[in-house]
Formats: C-alpha cells, structure tokens, sequence
C-alpha cells in the first residue's frame, strides 16, 4: 500500500512537482500543449484483411495430420507382427481403437456393481420420435468418430441419446465417460434433471451437470451435462479428451464463440486422440452438410479425408402450423395494408403503421375465436427486436384497446380484455414469470419477447406468433474494437425456431410482418458469433492451448473471423497488459507471448478487462470487494427495472451507489448488504420481511445476486490455484477503500476514458446562471414548450406541474415564468432538494440582515454558536450581544409570555414563538412543523433545532408588545467556509469528515476568544466567510488555509453567483450595506401561490426537465474522438450533473464497456463510474496505467503540459516512426502544472 500512498503525495502536495523520465516516458519537442482537438475522423490503420488466410492454414493442417495418420499407421503395423496382412487390411483405425480401450482398467463385476446400483426402469411411457431410430443411432456413434444428428425441437435427441449410448455401455458392463453441452447454464441444469427424473435417479450420482465452478457430480457420474464454456476451459487445460469416450455438442446451430472455439479445439485434439473419442453434434436447424466437410477425418481404409456420417430424425408435429406471410392478411386492415412500407435488406426497422396493423391483427384473433365458440383465448406471442420496440408495441396495444373497447361499449358488444406482459434480459425474473400464469377465459395474453422466448423461455398456451423478423446482435464496429448492438433481418433459422413456439397444445398460426417474397431473401442462418463480436477471451485460450499461433488457430474454424479482427484483438490484448509486445522475443502484430496476469484472466470465467479488475483488486488488496464487482459485471444486472417503474427504480439505484456515481459500487452494496442479511438471519419470516419482498422494495434481482453468489465463489477457488489471496494484515483503512476502488476502476478499464469540457458542449456557470434567469442551478429546473402566447396563464398549469414533478413536493416546489424565451421557457425551484432547508434556514437575510445594526464594513466580529458542518454553521455578530441579552432576559420574565389559546391549539407553520431549550429556559424558536403533540422547532438566534411538547410553547404576551418579538430579525445567521471544499481523501462522499468537524468544534466553537470574519459574498442567504483567529494562528493565516494545509479540506473556487457578488462587494468599495441585502426567496416565491380556476381550454406538451448542468463527456481516444457520448440509461451517471461547475479541472468517466451504436454515429458507454474530483487525477491515471508514455514539454521544457499514451511506437523498415495501436492513442492536456526535474533527460 507504500505505493498508493506515494501516488497520492503527488496530489496532496502544494510543493512544485519534479519528475524525472525514465523508462517508458519520452519527450519530443512539441509548443504548450492546452487542448486536445481532432479535427478529422480518424483512419484505422488494421484495415479489414480478409479471410484468405485460412485456406492455406487449413490446407496446411490437413496434409499434417494426415502425415500424422500414416506415420502411426506404420508404427502400428509393425507392433502387431501376428496380424497377417491378409486381414490387416480389413480392419480399419477406429476398430483398432475401439470404445473404452484408452480408459483405466476396471474390473468387469466392479463395473457391474456401479450400474446395478441404480434402477434402469424408464418411468415415463412418453413415446418419443427419436425412439425409432434407436438401434441405428447407436450403431452411427459407435461404428463413426464423428457423427451429426439433425432432429426437429422435442424430438428428444438432448435427453434420449446420451441416454441409449450410458445403457448400451451398461449393458456391456464397460465403463464410459460421457459429456454434453449445452449453450445455457440453464439448459444443462433443466436437461440433467429432466434425465434423471425420467429414471427416478437422484442428480449428481450416475447423471450430473456442472455449470461454472458449480459440480453436481460424484465418483459414480458417468454422464455430465454441461455448458460449453466448462468444457472448453476443461481441454485448454488439459489439451486432452483422452479421459471422454463421449463428447456431445447439443444446439450446435447456435454457433457463439465458445462453441465455434470448442470445435476448433477437438479438431486440434483428435489429431492426437486417434479415434478413441467419438464426437456427436445435434441440432434443429443446422446445416449439416457444411458441418459434414468441416469434421471430415481420416479414413485409413478409404485413404483419404472422410466426412462424417449424418443422421435425420424425422418427427411430425402433434399440433397443425399454420404459416401467413404479410400479403395473405391484407384483409385485416386493406387501408392500412397499403400504407406499409417496403423492407429493406439494408434499413431493417417498424414503423408506427406497423405497431397499428399488428393490433388490428390481434383483434381478429378476437373475433375469429368468437366465431369457432373458442372458450379459452389463445395466447399470443410478438417477437421483437429490443425494448424500445416493446415499449412502442406495449404503448400501440395500449391505445388501439382504450378505443376498441370504448366502441364495443357503445354497441354492447362482449369485450375480451388483452393483458400484456413483458420477456427481455432488463425484466425482473418475478415479473416473467407471469407470462407463464393462465388468464382468465374472457382475457387474452399477449407477449412481448425479443428472441429470448426463441429457445431458452417457452410459453406453452401460445396459440398465435406473429413475428416482426427482426434481432439484434453485438458485432465489432468495422476498422475498431467497439462493438456495436445493430438491428438486423433474422435469420431463416431463427423465424423457424420462432414459428416452432405455437402447436404445442393445440394448433397454431404464425404471422410474419413481410412478405413472403422478402422472406425468401433472409439469410439462412444467422452470422457466427466468432465473426461479429470480440475475440479477446479466445485468444488467450489459443494462447493458453499453446498449439500454434493465435491466427493459426482462428484459420481452422469453420467460419474464419477477418485476420485484422485478430490483430486487432491481440493489440488490444497488450494494451491491457495480456499479452507481451513480443513474441518469443521477436515483436508481432499478429502475437506476443502471454503474461502471467493474462494467465490469470484466462482461467477466469470473466471478461479480460473485467479479470484485469480483479487482478488489480489482488495488487491493492482490496481482492474480495472487486471479486464481487467483477461477478456482478458478469451476469444480468441484480438491479431491476420494472416494466413502467423505470423512475422508481432509478431513485433506489442511487441510494445503492451512496452518492460514489459508481454503477459499480453500487453492485458491492448491493451484494454486501444482501448476503450480510441473508448470513444474519434477517429474511426469516419470523424476524423480517420475506427476501422476495426485500428484493421487490429495493428494485433488486434475486436470481442474479444468487448467481452473483455461485460466481464469485467459483471465481475465489480459481483464484487459489494461482495462490492468489487477500492479504489480511495489509488491509486498506475504510476511509482509504473508496478511493482505492476508484483507482483500480481506472486502472482496469484504461482506456474507456471520457472527460468533461468544452470539447463535448460543456456549459459554463455564467451561461447556466443566464438560462434560469439568475436563479439558482444548483436547484432550478426548466421546462420547454410553453407558447408565448400562454404565459400570462401561468398561473393555470402551477398544479398540473407540480402532479407531474412526483419527485419533489408540492409544498416545496415553486413555478414562475421567463418571457424573455420565445417558446415560454417554465422554470421550477426544487426547494429542498439540493441543500435541503427550512424556513428559517435564511434568517439572516430574512427582511435584510442583522449582521451588523447600520454602518458598512468587510469584516465582523463573530461568535460561532452552532455546527453541523465547515459548510453550514451558525454565528452571530458579537457588536449585538447586548441586544440578546436584552432579548432573553424579557422572554424568561413569566407574565411576559401566554399560554396556546383553546388548550393547546398548534401554532400555524411559521410562527414565532418562545420554546424552551434542555436548561429549561425560553428561546425565540420558529415552528417548522407539527407533530401530533410534539413540535419541530428552529431557535432562531442559535441556529440549532429541537422537538419540544406543543404544550410547552409560548406566545408572547401584551406586555412585550412594543418590543416585536415575533417580527424582530434573528441575531443568528447561517455561515459557510469560502473557498474550501471537503479533502475526498477522508470521505468519498465529498462531505466533510468528522475529524473535520470536530477539529472545528473544539477550537471554534462557543469560543470566548475573538474571532474574524472576511464577509466573501452573501448569496440566498448564506454569507460565504474566511474566518481569522489570532490567538489560533499567529502567522495571520485564516482558518480556510489551516483546514487545507492539515488535509482536512482542499481548496475550490466559488461559484459564480458567490464570485458575482464578491466582485460587486469589491467594485462599489463596500457600499452596499448588509441591512440592504434582500431575501432570493422572496423573489422566487412571487409565482408560488398560483390557484387554478378552472379555465383550462388547451393541451400544452412541455418538454423537459431540464438543469443547465447537464454535462457531457468526450472520449480522447483518436479512433472515436469525434463521436458524442451517451450514457447508458441503466447507469447512475445517465444524467450526468456537474455539481462543480465552476471547477475548470478536468473530470473523468472510466466506463467498463463501450459500445458503437448500429451507425457507429454515437458511443454508448455503461458501468460507468465518476472519478473524484481531485486537480490533475486524470492526468496521473494515464500516467500509471498507460503502456508508453509520450510527455509534452512546452518550448522552453521547464514543465510538463500533456502526454501522448498509448501502447507506443516502432521504427517501421522505411525508417519511421510506427504506432503500434493508433486507434487507441490518446492525446491528454495537463490540468495541473508539473514542472519537470533538473534533469529530464
């Protein structure tokens, strides 16, 4: 931790900074460097090489091996001397190594033993189609090395196959391993049980699953359901399948990466296996004929290279399909029908007139059933592409049933209510499981499903499909390493895995929104993964399988991805530290030997980035809590977002984060305090609220923190193998923890950078103080929309605004108009949500000030009476003691004071009355609320408040007529430290510490020693000090530089508004008189008591709201730097607020992931978190964590003003200077000055 430590003495230093350059720093002769532009779009430089590679490796490959084959044919002919050669001929090289030879021997009856444990008796009748082809299967997969299985969906070919190979072995009594993948964890789970539930065996004896780290499994498994990726980390480690009779591939059509990788690995491994494994793939929809070439092996018999047998599965469908393509349903809606547009191959995408046309279409559904007297509504399934497309669907069916049932009313005509219910990844699992619920007979079901409900979810009821033809898929931006989410046509494939969603009850429909023309154009299946997406995690396992180069590799899949994709990936790779410039010595674009942390991320179940995380995690120590990160980035987001609760949702989000703008951390408290309640009990019925119910309130996904759960245990026991561990006398401090996550956020996910500035539309505090008029930013809000004509209405819209603005009480809201905007610019004060206060939070200033009775000076002598914090605190002018002496003396007289008339009856808001104190003595107090029999009180010359018995208080009585009490201006007045701000190393919250705070107590507070203060500005109320205390300090410092100099505060300039009337002060020499300064609230308050009468004639649509500190971020990464940046809506920095504006630093976002949109116009950045706000922090980011770093020096090279960082340079053959990933170089400017050492050389 010495380290961290000395990272951040830079920052706390006020000492000129000296750096000597060293290894990995370089100079070169450039002018002052201030901002960074780029004023053109940048060219990759890895443009797309094509795929022609993979001829010649694949070529190359096949003459190996098959070399191979006839090397270990003659090694074999000359052991088995006692074959004659008359018979040797005959036998060929898979009867040679049949089944089981390459196993451990056991014996015979002990094998027996095992199988005779369990009871072989099937328990269903259920008879299955692949049933009939039994006999022939076995003899394909017994007799074949590799065989392919094609079948329609429910054939039964995932659960009776390995099934007849266990009991042929069984019967044999031979021993055998078999293993089968499954695309989804869940798959391989339901499957497994599904198997043994069918045998009445109990999961994890005879018949396991593994997914992740997550073995059911004994000694006595002989079959193993599993997902592809445990298999693939499984032969990357063992670079065998010697110790697997059996390797089954299920839903091989689905091609993601692991699975198009897993068969790149076997190929590699049946060179060495010699046939002992037999491999089986199965699917619904593959094409088995290009499967066939791609496993062809070789035939000692025949010579050459075989391709492997193909088996089909006929099965007819119980239910009649019907199928309609869009000409043959024109008659729904004919007008309609002809205002369609024609698809497009190249612009994919609904249009509003289809959302209408599909509601028109689930209508007829309606009365189609009505005239076949159909008791029970068939459910209707709609595949679309996103959620946008649901909640433009969801919204269409909405409005078509207000209007349709509306006229069937009016004919008294039966209605058929629709109910809508939501499938997509964002849903909270509770709430898709309702689709699975039976509606009423006379209500109708209606989904709305992305292509999640295409194989992993399946609705039973669905009687109707009607399918938009649409998907999207993640694929790598051309000429970049961002990938993108693009909306594409689907495949011929998946619309039929979509159709094969109804007639499994009864009969079915399927509509598809083309025509059938255009469906004739689809492709047939969908693209591989492998050719779309990011190859990060396969090649570190090439590198790991070490069984060639990793271009080598990739040139043996079926489907080769693009040579520049690879490159781009293994560049990317050495960026974040995976991989070695070099290889074996040698540099190459194309390879570069791993390092042990790519090892490390390899063996993780992560991405590599997010491994980076953890290994960063490792380094700092703080190993656990971004484990739990990591696992949390991994799976589907805990949080959820209900369908139509988005902003609930958000708000309960935010309190996860704990005001760290971190998505991130607020996964970590999340979990905490999830799994720390869980450990304590706390979700027993008999001691809390059910954990559903929990998780419900909070907007939490169970089923997620669950496998958030099993994956970082999974994770941790990974980590072990690699002895890596926390440290636990090394543990961070807890006020040291926040930042140091932050850090390592950072570090891991360089250089998904993004800064604020005028580079990306930031707005200045002098212009966001002139869109509102002069009112405050920090708390004022706009709306547009308003014609001109309706201002002088005003008046009427104030109570429907306040309804919409839920987030915001009605009582604390106030709403005025601004006439000098065209468009009637509406503006709203949130009063009380930022700096929340009450009504005597501005007495100083309430009717004008008391801070001093006449006369004008800059300094006052003050006593400070109250603290809740260096920013809010209370004085009072000690010139006026006398005056509250005077004061108290007369309240406390008993005749002076009366009783509550009619026995206590509570005082109105606002009131100022006497109430006493804990010394049993009267104060003036203002009543801020009331309580039942209790009322909150503000003692208005002390700042403080208190809760005190209504039947306590008191009015003043006659006698202190002449005096005022109630109306008289209160001595105390609210103060605030100018040009201080708390240090973030104390409290990542940026609140002031409680070492502050008590520091400032004991030596400040109720202090009889004389104390100064510089009035710096009075703004709303608030009079800014720099507060002085010659007896504290001799040396004349004030006390703002005491805070900052002990590490408790750092210094940050004032707002404009404090910095406006500061320089007034100064300006008119001290003519403006504190008794002058009026009350902002007042002004504010002229439009707040608004009263509807009625007179509503118009619907105005405002648009809004909006703050003027609504920042941007730009990226500085040259490939994107002139794309605008959004934030993902699911993040809690998707409305990005400078609090700070008037902080000219620079302020950096590190995103995890960034995404191209499906034009690449824009980059889309999620799990996002803001870094604090320290001077020069993204600077030293890019400097730690950097591969190479350029320094620009200005032209007189005393100090440093930016860097170029990036993975560096190499001296091309022409003699030039070379980057080695351009597309990733990033220019930086200083916000700091960093003068360089005596010698940078």
């Amino acid at each position: 931790m010495a380290g961290f430590a000395n990272i951040f003495s830079m920052m706390e230093n006020t000492a000129p900074i000296n750096i000597n350059v060293g290894q990995g720093y370089k100079f070169l002769d450039e002018n002052s460097l201030t901002t960074i532009e780029c004023e053109e779009p940048f060219v990759s430089t890895l443009q797309s090489g094509g795929k022609s590679y993979a001829d010649e490796i694949k070529e190359q490959e096949e003459d190996d091996w098959k070399k191979q084959m006839l090397r270990l044919q003659a090694a074999s002919l000359s052991d088995c001397v006692s074959i004659p050669d008359s018979t040797m001929s005959s036998i060929h090289l898979e009867d040679i190594t049949t089944i089981g030879t390459h196993a451990a021997p056991v014996d015979d009856l002990a094998e027996d033993e095992n199988y005779s444990q369990f009871d072989w008796k099937k328990k269903t009748q259920q008879v299955l189609p692949i049933d009939a082809h039994k006999s022939q299967l076995l003899k394909l997969v017994t007799n074949h090395v590799v065989s392919i299985i094609k079948g329609a969906t429910g054939c039964g070919k995932s659960t009776q196959l390995p099934l007849y190979i266990l009991e042929e072995f069984k019967n044999k009594r031979k021993p055998v391993q078999i293993v089968v993948t499954q695309p989804r964890r869940i798959a391989a789970v339901s499957v497994a049980e599904r198997v043994c539930r069918e045998r009445n065996w109990r999961v994890g004896d005879l018949v396991g699953y593994q997914i992740g780290q997550n073995k059911v499994a004994s000694d006595y498994t002989k079959l193993l359901f599993c997902t592809t990726g445990v298999l693939l980390h499984r032969l990357v480690k063992q670079k065998s399948i010697d110790n697997i009779n059996y390797i089954i591939l299920d839903e091989v059509h689905e091609r993601d990466k692991d699975m198009d990788f897993l068969m790149i690995v076997i190929k590699k491994l049946m060179r060495s296996n010699a046939g002992k494994t037999h491999i089986v793939l199965m699917s619904a929809t593959l094409d088995s004929y290009k499967l066939s070439k791609y496993f062809s092996h070789w035939s000692q018999s025949a010579g050459s290279f075989q391709s492997a047998r193909i088996h089909n599965i006929t099965a007819h469908h119980p239910h009649v399909i019907h199928k309609f393509f869009l000409e043959q349903f024109q008659s729904v809606e004919p007008t309609l029908y002809r205002k369609l547009p024609t698809p497009s191959l190249s612009k994919p995408g609904i249009t509003s007139e289809q959302y209408q046309y599909v509601c028109s279409l689930v209508s007829t559904f309606d009365r189609l059933e009505a005239s076949e007297a159909k008791k029970v509504c068939g459910s209707v399934l709609i595949f679309l592409p996103g959620i946008h497309e649901i909640t433009e669907m969801h919204s269409a069916l909405d409005e078509f049933m207000k209007s349709h049932n509306h006229n069937l009313s009016k004919l008294k005509k039966p209605q058929i209510q629709w109910k809508v219910f939501v499938l997509h990844s964002s849903i909270p699992k509770e709430q898709q499981d309702l689709v699975f619920s039976r509606p009423p007979p006379d209500m109708r079901k209606i989904v709305l499903s992305t292509n999640i409900a295409e194989s992993s979810i399946t609705v039973s009821d669905v009687k109707y499909v009607v399918d938009f033809c649409l998907t999207k898929v993640l694929t790598v931006a051309e000429g970049s390493n961002y990938s993108s989410l693009q909306l594409e046509w689907a495949s011929e494939s998946s619309c039929q895995q979509r159709a094969g969603r109804v007639g499994r009850v009864s009969e079915g429909r399927v509509y598809y929104m083309i025509t059938s023309d255009f469906y004739n154009q689809l492709p047939v299946e969908d693209t591989p993964e492998m050719l779309r997406s990011p190859l990060d995690s396969l090649v570190l396992h090439a590198k790991m399988l070490d069984m060639g180069e990793p271009v080598h590799i990739f040139g043996l899949a079926m489907d080769p991805p693009d040579i520049g994709n690879i490159k781009r990936t293994i560049l990317s790779l050495k960026e974040i530290g995976a991989l070695f410039p070099t290889s074996n010595g040698e540099y190459r674009d194309d390879d570069g030997d791993i390092t042990f942390m790519g090892e490390v991320m390899s063996s993780l179940p992560v991405d590599p980035r997010v491994a980076k995380l953890i290994y960063l995690g490792y380094i700092f120590n703080v190993l656990e809590d971004t484990v739990i990160m990591a696992a949390a980035m991994s799976v589907k987001n805990p949080f959820s977002s209900p369908y139509r609760e988005e902003m609930d949702a958000y708000c309960s989000k935010l309190i996860w984060a704990d005001s760290t703008c971190s998505d991130l951390i607020a996964f970590l408290n999340l979990y905490k305090v999830w799994h720390g309640e869980k450990a304590r009990g706390f979700f027993d019925r008999s001691r809390g609220p059910s954990e559903k119910m929990w998780a419900r309130q909070n907007f939490v996904q169970l089923s997620s923190l669950r496998e958030i759960e099993k994956l970082v245990t999974d994770i941790m026991n990974r980590l072990r193998h690699h002895e890596m561990r926390t440290d636990p006398e090394n543990v961070p401090a807890d006020h040291e923890r926040p930042i140091i996550l932050k850090i390592i956020i950072g570090g891991a996910f360089y250089p998904n950078y993004f800064f604020r500035g005028k580079e990306s539309g930031q707005i200045d505090e002098k212009d966001a103080l002139k869109t509102l008029g002069g009112h405050d930013p920090m708390n004022t809000v706009y709306l547009r929309g308003l014609p001109s004509s309706q201002l002088n209405l005003v008046p009427l819209y104030a109570n429907e605004i306040k309804q919409h603005m839920t987030f915001c009480p009605p009582s604390d809201m106030k709403i005025f108009a601004d006439s000098r905007e065209n468009d009637g610019l509406k503006k709203i004060e949130e009063m009380g949500l930022a700096n929340k206060k009450d009504g005597g939070a501005h007495s100083a200033v309430e009717g004008g000030s008391l801070l001093k009775p006449g006369g004008v000076t800059r300094y006052i002598n003050i006593r400070i009476i109250y603290v809740e914090n260096l920013s809010r605190f209370w004085a009072q002018n000690t010139d006026r003691h006398h005056e509250l002496v005077d004061i108290h003396r007369l309240i406390n007289i008993p005749e002076n004071l009366v009783s509550l008339p009619n026995g206590g009856t509570p005082p109105r808001i606002g009131t100022v009355c006497a109430a006493p104190f804990s010394d049993r003595k009267y104060y003036r107090a203002k009543v801020l609320a009331v309580k039942g029999k209790m009322v909150l009180v503000k003692y208005i010359d002390y700042g403080n408040e208190k809760e005190v018995p209504l039947s306590e208080l008191r009015l003043f009585g006659p006698t202190l007529k002449d005096e005022d009490l109630s109306i008289r201006k209160p001595f105390a007045f609210e103060c605030s430290l100018a040009e201080v701000t708390p240090s973030i190393m104390l409290d990542h919250h940026g609140l002031w510490s409680p070492q502050a705070i008590q520091w400032f107590k004991d030596n400040f507070l109720n202090s009889m020693r004389a104390l100064s203060a510089e009035i710096y500005s009075i703004v709303d109320g608030i009079v800014k000090i720099i507060l002085f205390d010659s007896d504290f300090d001799t040396h004349g410092d004030p006390v703002n530089k005491k805070l900052i100099d002990i590490g408790y505060a750092a210094f940050i300039e004032e707002h404009y508004r404090s910095k406006l009337d500061h320089d007034n002060r100064i300006r008119e020499l001290f003519c403006e008189g504190l008794d002058d300064i009026e009350d902002d609230e007042a002004d504010l308050a002229a439009g707040a008591d608004y009263k509807d009468d009625g007179r509503k004639k118009i619907t105005v649509s405002l648009v809004g709201p909006f703050s003027p500190l609504e920042t941007s971020v730009y990226a500085p990464v040259q490939s994107v730097c002139m794309k605008p940046v959004h934030i993902d809506r699911e993040s809690v920095n998707c409305v990005l607020l400078d609090t700070e504006p008037q902080d000219s630093h620079q302020r950096l976002l590190v995103s995890a992931f960034a995404t191209a949109n499906a034009t690449s116009e824009f980059l889309k950045v999620r799990e996002t978190t803001l870094m604090p706000n320290i001077p020069g922090l993204p600077a030293l980011l890019c400097l730690v964590f950097a591969p190479q770093v350029e320094l620009r020096a200005d032209k007189d090279r005393t100090k440093v003003m930016g860097a170029l960082c990036g993975l560096g340079y190499r001296m091309s053959e022409e003699g030039k200077f070379e980057a080695l990933y351009a597309e990733n170089d990033m220019e930086i400017a200083f916000d700091i000055q960093i003068p360089l050492g005596s010698d940078p050389s």
